[in-house]
């Protein structure tokens, strides 16, 4: 079984407006079949793809974990959800080297964000040691 999330697709956008094609990238695809141990790391409206592989997972009964950054408690489209611990808000900034290391070696990890968020923790996470490193880029 395959359920794809989010997968690398052409951005076509009209030319009335300022944004021109351009093509996404990444490897942020969630495999229930493959990856039994995930970790989503989210930063703004990155939260779109992830939840829904967060509540896939929790729902398989796998095991998942969220780190969502934000700006502030207002920005965050799911308070219901999304439990405190899993909130990063305004300074109180998201350390991808500290909270990998709860994580065992054979952990997926999931970014998607602003570009710094996804390159920086690409690389963090690459540092570490961890090979399971799956992101999406939009722009």
């Amino acid at each position: 079984m395959s359920i794809l999330v989010l997968k690398a697709l052409t951005i076509e956008r009209c030319s009335a407006c300022c944004c021109s094609k351009k093509k996404a990238s990444g490897s942020c695809i969630y495999k229930p079949d493959e990856h039994q141990n995930i970790v989503c790391f989210a930063g703004g409206v990155g939260i779109t793809p992830m939840i829904s592989m967060i509540r896939t997972a929790r729902r398989l009964g796998k095991k998942a974990t969220l780190y969502y950054a934000v700006k502030n408690q207002e920005s965050n489209p799911y308070p219901e959800e999304i439990q405190t611990e899993e909130l990063f808000i305004g300074d109180n900034k998201l350390s991808f080297s500290h909270l990998c290391s709860n994580h065992e070696p054979d952990t997926h990890f999931f970014l998607c964000g602003p570009r710094n968020f996804i390159d920086d923790g690409v690389q963090l996470l690459q540092q570490n040691g961890y090979k399971n490193v799956h992101f999406e880029r939009w722009w």
